[in-house]
């Protein structure tokens, strides 16, 4: 059974979160009657179970409808929606036929009129469409322009990025189905098989990811050739297996190709990510630099926290250096599914401060200044290593407990699992912590089911571990941090969303560098700013995530915006900017300060609650 448009809509609306959602809710957002959604509901619950899944919606009056799969389930379910987004969205099927018409047509050029015939569309239609890809073109700054006939404009380079890029966005399914025949013409296999000689020559395996891209890349290359659109020449090197492959593909078209084109193309294998495997790890020499880079991030987490990552990752962090240098020389940022990067920003924000941190101390790792998603993958690489960091520096509690044996375990799996900067260090019965036979030396908090007198820190929570539960002992720990700080406390005040200040043509970077230093959340130089905002940015949905651990900051506090920007090579334009700044003189109470900012997110409808 297939599912359509609005039936698809619902589907991807459940699976963004695990509440309930009300029926009218719903209702509203797809333009339909509450009714329609029940009869849908079933739909959706055959098009899962025929898809082999096993969530299902499950329905609660008075709340509303819900999809709780699990994790993988919940990627594959997106998946799925993804795969059919052609084919129930005619708007996407106009702009993917209708984009390749404009850009890789090399037989004729095309009025409003024509193309609208050609996508199978009206005129006003057609004109609606190009209003709305002019938006996407903006960030790579291409534009259509509507004279006698239409016309692509803009930095060469960017516009066949703009198509590879679009085009990589779709699911592989749907790619192979409704797109590559149109762009490839025939020509697919050849190209594959070229990329894959390279990869034997060089026995140096890419993803099945990178091998795509290059091949669609490739291919709009000749294909803007034959339209007439070239790269002028540059200087640079191509070594001999692109060399090969670029001769073997001027053949092939019967093109010549400049020595621009041969230079980008090249640049485009040398940034292609490479494959994992055990031979490859074998065979693997970094550079020098790299090399050096991957021990100097050792030897500085070690004089940080006392103990280093394990020796089998220095290789592996060194090919992760190597192309992040690369990434950086070539000014080519290879970008992570965005389902990836801000999943796993927004879930370990603490671990990416921390590591940030302490790259920005070292000034060999700071010279490097990587692009985001470079240091998203090394972070990535050194996740567990960080976590057992965070282990060592957690708040030690004492669980004052009158129950079963079960109960103990199930409260301190919970409280550790949703607040990993809590160890629960000491299990105290009740009537030990009352008779003050229990020993508390070397405790910060305790952390009970019933009120008890005591001089620590208490935290009283119920059975269930609630997410208000959760938020006491949060809170707990952060009244402890501003007594012992004798200070300001640092905590981020309730969410208040302001209007953030633009001057005409200013960017967002500088906007946010302005306000944050007024806010006293920035004190270091706009150079060192820059390298944050680059560093330490990420963005999910519409919203522009920054969070940062500096000596740089003069106080601890959060900030939210209201916005309207567009990050360059970024299509979803930006509602909202949330930044995170925490003083390292705050840096013990680090993990609640995440804990809290990321609640108040997810409060705010700007961050999904469950990932």
């Amino acid at each position: 059974m297939s599912i359509n448009r609005r039936q698809a809509n619902l589907l991807k609306v459940l699976a963004s979160t695990t509440s309930y959602i009300p029926t009218a809710t719903i209702a509203g957002e797809l333009s339909c009657s509450e009714r329609t959604v029940r009869n849908d509901v079933s739909a959706v619950n055959t098009f899962l179970e025929q898809n082999g899944l096993a969530a299902r919606t499950t329905s609660k009056r008075g709340t509303g409808i819900q999809l709780n799969p699990s994790p993988a389930e919940r990627e594959r379910i997106l998946g799925l929606v993804k795969e059919r987004a052609l084919a129930m969205d005619p708007a996407l099927d106009r702009f993917y036929r209708g984009i390749l018409l404009l850009i890789c047509d090399y037989r004729g050029d095309y009025t409003v009129e024509s193309l609208a015939r050609a996508i199978l569309t009206n005129k006003q239609q057609a004109q609606e469409d190009i209003r709305s890809w002019n938006d996407m073109l903006y960030p790579y700054g291409a534009r259509i322009e509507r004279g006698r006939r239409l016309a692509v404009v803009g930095p060469e380079e960017n516009i066949r990025f703009f198509v590879t890029h679009s085009l990589f966005e779709l699911a592989p399914t749907a790619m192979k189905r409704r797109v590559e025949p149109q762009l490839f013409d025939g020509d697919g296999q050849f190209l594959f098989d070229e990329i894959e000689m390279v990869e034997r020559t060089l026995n140096c395996p890419f993803t099945d990811n990178a091998r795509h891209e290059l091949a669609i890349y490739l291919q709009v290359m000749m294909l803007r050739i034959r339209k007439g659109k070239t790269i002028p020449p540059r200087a640079g090197a191509v070594p001999t297996a692109f060399a090969t492959l670029l001769d073997h593909a001027e053949e092939h078209y019967g093109i010549a190709l400049g020595p621009g084109e041969r230079v980008v193309a090249a640049e485009l294998f040398l940034v292609a990510v490479r494959r994992w495997t055990p031979d490859f790890q074998e065979t693997f020499t970094p550079e020098r630099a790299s090399a050096h880079l991957a021990e100097d991030l050792f030897l500085a987490l070690s004089d940080r926290y006392g103990t280093c990552p394990a020796s089998h990752l220095r290789k592996p962090l060194a090919l992760l250096f190597e192309a992040g240098i690369t990434h950086k020389r070539l000014n080519r940022a290879i970008a992570l599914p965005p389902e990836i990067s801000w999943t796993v920003r927004f879930e370990n924000m603490t671990l990416f401060m921390r590591l940030a941190q302490v790259m920005r101390d070292t000034p060999s790792l700071a010279k490097v200044n990587l692009f985001e998603t470079d240091f998203t993958r090394i972070a990535m690489l050194l996740l567990d290593f960080m976590d057992g960091i965070a282990v060592s520096d957690a708040w030690r509690a004492g669980l004052v407990v009158n129950c079963g044996v079960e109960q103990v375990f199930f409260a301190r799996d919970r409280i550790e699992r949703f607040l990993p900067f809590i160890r629960i260090a000491r299990v105290i019965p009740e009537s030990e912590q009352a008779d003050g036979s229990a020993p508390l030396d070397g405790l910060d908090l305790l952390i009970s089911f019933d009120p008890i007198e005591t001089d620590l820190p208490t935290a009283v929570i119920s059975s269930a571990i609630t997410e208000q539960d959760r938020r006491h002992i949060n809170d707990a720990v952060l009244a402890i941090a501003s007594h012992r700080m004798k200070g300001e406390a640092p905590a981020i005040e309730e969410p208040c969303v302001k209007k953030l200040p633009r001057n005409e043509g200013e960017s967002l970077k500088h906007a946010l560098h302005r306000e944050l230093t007024g806010e006293r959340m920035w004190s270091g130089s706009e150079e060192e700013f820059s390298k944050i905002f680059e560093m330490c940015s990420f963005t999910c949905g519409s919203t522009f995530i920054l969070t940062y651990f500096s000596h740089e900051a003069n106080r601890t506090g959060s900030l939210i915006c209201d916005i309207d920007a567009q990050i360059p090579f970024r299509r979803t334009r930006l509602t909202h900017a949330a930044v995170l700044a925490v003083s390292t003189a705050d840096e013990r109470a680090l993990g609640a300060l995440s804990q809290t900012f990321r609640r108040q997110l997810v409060s705010m409808g700007l961050a999904p609650s469950e990932l």
